[in-house]
């Protein structure tokens, strides 16, 4: 059984970071990332535009580079 305890405290929410510039980037912005992550930045990219109403894509460069754009 679960105990209910009284008036203990809602602890403060972490800050909302990011390890990939997605909130400060405008329009037609775009950074590199290695080719073996284009997927899992893309899809931080694509949960911090469903948060935010912003638009991003992404394409391979070369064998080693993916490139992260901001477009809408």
């Amino acid at each position: 059984m679960f105990e209910i305890e009284k008036n203990v405290p809602l602890p403060e929410r972490k800050a909302n970071t990011s390890k990939y510039p997605f909130n400060s980037m405008e329009i037609g912005d775009s950074f590199a990332v290695p080719a073996d992550i284009k997927g899992t930045v893309m899809n931080a990219a694509t949960t911090s535009g469903r948060y935010h109403g912003k638009k991003f894509s992404a394409r391979q460069i070369d064998e080693n580079t993916a490139r992260i754009w901001r477009t809408a």
